[in-house]
């Protein structure tokens, strides 16, 4: 952000705002950034930030004077008072320094390199560091590096190597706009060579700030160098402000759109999933007839002894042939009558799998073709301008609504489905009902298979005082049973009360509750029909 050029007309600009200022404070309040307070002689406050992100090393006076007041950590108390000498750029290379009145501490800021900071020196010795003191406190001061550079006829390799190596203090993200703009692949040695010294000497002397592709720094002259997509700017501390920030947002929207890509990502691949299994499931159905006829084969030979081989053959009394036998494959060691159960289990496995699928594969290939759509209406918005249009276009869709993405995550701790038109939610295990105790409203139905241990289950009641109908509370009922070690009886009593006279008590396991004015229900126990959505 802060190339060697833009240095020489910020640290002009700083000395005219900064000297004579006295420092006041200085806190960070975000990784690299460090903020630092000055107040002029008019008492007006003046902030000076500093990036040390090595990807994007910045420092400016910012407009925005205010300083956090909590979560912050204060750096270089001990300059507190002391007045500002002068601000200076060393030679030829990116090191700032702020030197106060007593003529031997400076704040020095290294805007270059792999390990970008900012330091107190008092006496040529660091005396304390913003990042990684223990590294540089008690060395020496930064010196400048010599730039060396190589005479472009001695250059090799692609073009923007040869600039670099050339002209080393050039930005070098402005190299490859230059050479594109000018079409100088197609100049000669010499051509180029008198338009680099050229465009060295415009920016080392007549820069006129502005900004490029939205934050880019470019101090070429508009005579030199005028793209279509240039803004200017009164001062060199304008362009790089808002460079930064304009770079610090695009930046946060890159990731919120990745973010919201992989959100949108993974719902395809989940309904792609359920689709494959709603298909499954309509296979399998095809097979429930055959479980039924090997079941009604067995039965007819239940008195034959258990077999000791997987398979068994028998007459095909169904078939028009009285001499045709079929295989089936058993369980060795099993009676005949229990592999006959096992295959009538196995029909209506089949048949309910079926029965779930089909209830909701209308509604997962409805989604399917709404998160795609989703999904190019995403690759679509890809600027800045239009993305904030889809964003606003899609606010409310539960991927991106954050408040819906905040209670989802509360919900991923319990199985989640309904029952007529309310949510209910069911708990995995101990930890996961006190989660499922803490995040129900006091207004929700509470039920649990009396006398056994379970899952907590809670009927969302949108804060409504009424009781539902008896016929929901038994439906739910059999689902806490189903989840309870009470899950193979015929009939299972479970209690239900609101949850407000539901009550942890203080030092209990996790999942021990106290119950207060519990009714109870007989129910036989079910599995829910999960909302697969």
């Amino acid at each position: 952000m802060n190339n060697y050029f833009t240095l020489i007309y910020l640290t002009t600009e700083l000395n005219a705002k900064l000297r004579n200022a006295i420092f006041t404070h200085a806190v960070t309040w975000r990784k690299n950034i460090l903020d630092i307070f000055f107040e002029s002689d008019g008492a007006e406050t003046i902030k000076l930030m500093a990036s040390t992100d090595r990807q994007k090393t910045a420092l400016f006076p910012d407009g925005m004077t205010s300083s956090r007041k909590s979560n912050v950590t204060s750096f270089f108390e001990t300059l507190e008072g002391k007045s500002v000498d002068r601000i200076s750029l060393s030679d030829n290379d990116r090191l700032v320094s702020i030197t106060f009145k007593d003529e031997t501490t400076k704040l020095v800021f290294r805007l270059f390199g792999t390990d970008p900071n900012v330091l107190l020196v008092d006496e040529g010795l660091i005396t304390e560091s913003f990042k990684n003191p223990d590294k540089n406190i008690g060395q020496p001061e930064p010196e400048s590096r010599e730039p060396r550079p190589v005479p472009f006829s001695d250059t090799k390799g692609p073009l923007k190597k040869r600039v670099q190596r050339t002209w080393p203090l050039l930005p070098r993200p402005l190299i490859p706009r230059l050479i594109g703009h000018f079409d100088l692949e197609q100049k000669s040695d010499a051509e180029i060579e008198v338009f680099f010294n050229k465009a060295e000497d415009e920016l080392r002397h007549n820069g006129e700030p502005s900004v490029i592709d939205g934050y880019q720094i470019c101090l070429l002259p508009e005579s030199f160098f005028n793209p279509d997509n240039r803004e200017t700017f009164d001062s060199v501390n304008d362009a790089v402000r808002t460079a930064f920030f304009r770079d610090w947002s695009a930046n946060r929207l890159e990731n919120r759109q990745k973010d919201i890509r992989e959100k949108v990502s993974r719902q395809i691949s989940r309904l792609e999933n359920l689709s494959k299994q709603a298909s499954k499931a309509s296979k399998n159905l095809e097979r429930a007839d055959e479980y039924e006829q090997s079941g009604h084969l067995l039965m007819a030979h239940a008195h034959l002894p258990a077999p000791e081989s997987e398979v068994i053959s028998l007459p095909a009394l169904f078939s028009e042939n009285p001499e045709e036998e079929i295989n089936i494959q058993v369980k060795p060691g099993k009676s005949i009558a229990e592999n006959a159960a096992w295959y009538y289990e196995r029909k209506q496995k089949a048949e309910r799998s079926w029965e779930t699928a089909m209830e909701y594969a209308a509604d997962v290939e409805q989604k399917l073709e709404d998160y795609r759509a989703l999904q190019k209406k995403i690759e679509a918005a890809d600027t800045a301008q239009k993305w904030r249009e889809f964003m606003d276009d899609h606010k409310k869709h539960p991927l991106i609504d954050e408040s819906a993405d905040q209670s989802q995550q509360v919900r991923k701790a319990f199985r989640t489905t309904k029952a007529g038109k309310y949510e209910v939610w069911i708990g995995k295990n101990a930890k996961s009902n006190d989660e499922l105790l803490r995040a129900s409203h006091k207004e929700d139905i509470w039920l649990h298979a009396r006398g056994v241990s379970g899952s907590h289950t809670v009927i969302r009641m949108n804060k409504n005082q009424h009781d539902p109908d008896m016929k929901l509370i038994h439906q739910v009922a059999a689902w806490a049973a189903f989840y309870s070690q009470a899950r193979g009886a015929e009939t299972v009593p479970v209690i239900w009360t609101r949850r407000k006279y539901v009550r942890k008590p203080k030092g209990a396991a996790a999942g021990a509750v106290v119950v207060d004015r519990e009714k109870v229900v007989l129910v036989s126990p079910s599995e829910p029909k999960y909302d697969y959505l």
